[in-house]
């Protein structure tokens, strides 16, 4: 269960932190093989992006208008991606540090 205590934070989409979240995205994604999606830690981000993007990657066969990254401490990183042309989404694990994307994003 999510601790009730909660901070909420709004950041601007930066180039950088736009070209930090493509990073990830390319970082070997896989389909979430899990039931529920119910973070216990660490930092949520929704990132809905101006224009959708075109991740390149083999994986990623559609444009992503926004999504949410699930960052938590000694887990992997997850993303619930929400496309461009269709209502689904999709839930994928990155191998990608957590702690490297806080870090270098000023995000701790």
């Amino acid at each position: 269960m999510l601790s009730k205590k909660k901070f909420i934070a709004h950041i601007s989409l930066t180039s950088d932190l736009k070209s930090s979240i493509i990073e990830i995205l390319q970082s070997s994604p896989i389909t979430y093989e899990g039931f529920t999606l119910n973070p216990q830690h660490g930092l949520v981000l929704h990132i809905p992006f101006e224009a959708p993007v075109q991740i390149k990657h083999t994986f990623y066969t559609k444009k992503i208008k926004e999504m949410y990254l699930f960052l938590e401490h000694d887990a992997k990183t997850i993303a619930l991606l929400f496309y461009e042309s269709e209502k689904g989404q999709s839930i994928v694990v990155l191998n990608y540090d957590p702690e490297k994307f806080m870090t270098k994003n000023h995000l701790q």
